[in-house]
C-alpha cells in the first residue's frame, strides 16, 4: 500500500512537471510568435503600408513623392529604388509636358507676324477687363488703331514689305504702351489696345503717344 502511494505521488509529480513544461513551451511559443509578429509588423507590414501610401499619393498626382532612405530591409531596396526611378522619370516627363503645353498655349495666343497678342487673346482679355470694370466700377478704355493707306503700301511695295511694316508698327506699339496696357493685333492692318482703369481723357493721351511713336518710324 505504501509503495502504491509512492508510485501515485511520483506519477502526480511527473504529470505536474510535464504540465509545467507544456505551459513553459506554450509561453515561449507565444512569446516567439509575438516577437515574430512585432518584427514582421515593423520590418515587412509597415514598409508595405508606407509604400502603398506613397503609391497612392503618386497616383493622386503628387509626382515629387519619394521613399525615405535607410528605412527599408535589404529585400525591399530594389523595389524602392525602382519606384523612385520611375517617379523621377515620370516627374521629369510631366515637367517637360507642362513646359510644352505652356509654350503651345503661348504660341496659340500670339500673332505670328507682329509678336503681339492675337485676336483670340484680345477677345478673352477684353471680356475679362470688362467684367472686372463692372465689379470695381473703374473706367475702361479701348483704342482701335488702323494703319492709314496700308493697302496702297502693300500693293506698291509687295506683301513682304507689307509684313515688315506691320511687324515694325506692332513692335513700336508694344514698346510705347505701358505694362498695364494690353496690345493686340486685331486683324489685317488693325491693332487694339485695352486700357485698364483709364478714362477718355487719359485714353486720348495714350493714343496720341502711340501715334507719335509710329510716325517717328518714318515709313513712307
Amino acid at each position: 500500500y505504501a509503495v502504491g502511494l509512492d508510485e501515485a505521488a511520483i506519477l502526480a509529480r511527473v504529470k505536474s512537471q510535464v504540465g509545467a513544461a507544456y505551459l513553459q513551451l506554450a509561453f515561449f511559443a507565444l512569446l516567439a510568435l509575438f516577437v515574430a509578429w512585432v518584427a514582421g509588423e515593423r520590418l515587412i507590414v509597415e514598409p508595405l503600408r508606407l509604400m502603398a501610401r506613397k503609391v497612392a499619393m503618386f497616383g493622386r498626382g503628387n509626382l515629387d513623392v519619394r521613399s525615405e532612405p535607410g528605412r527599408w530591409m535589404a529585400e525591399f531596396v530594389p523595389l524602392v529604388k525602382a519606384f523612385d526611378d520611375m517617379a523621377s522619370r515620370l516627374a521629369e516627363r510631366e515637367r517637360e509636358l507642362r513646359t510644352s503645353n505652356d509654350h503651345l498655349t503661348e504660341l496659340a495666343s500670339l500673332d505670328g507676324l507682329s509678336g503681339l497678342a492675337n485676336r483670340r487673346s484680345f477677345d478673352a482679355r477684353l471680356d475679362e477687363e470688362w467684367q472686372r470694370a463692372l465689379t470695381t466700377r473703374e473706367p475702361l478704355s479701348l483704342l482701335m488703331i488702323d494703319v492709314d493707306r496700308f493697302k496702297l503700301f502693300n500693293d506698291h511695295y509687295g506683301h513682304v514689305e507689307g509684313d515688315v511694316c506691320l511687324r515694325r508698327i506692332g513692335q513700336t506699339l508694344g514698346a510705347a504702351a505701358s505694362e498695364a496696357d494690353f496690345v493686340a493685333r486685331y486683324g489685317g492692318e488693325e491693332f487694339a489696345v485695352v486700357l485698364r482703369n483709364t478714362d477718355g481723357v487719359q485714353a486720348k493721351a495714350v493714343a496720341e503717344r502711340l501715334r507719335v511713336a509710329v510716325e517717328r518710324l518714318g515709313i513712307k
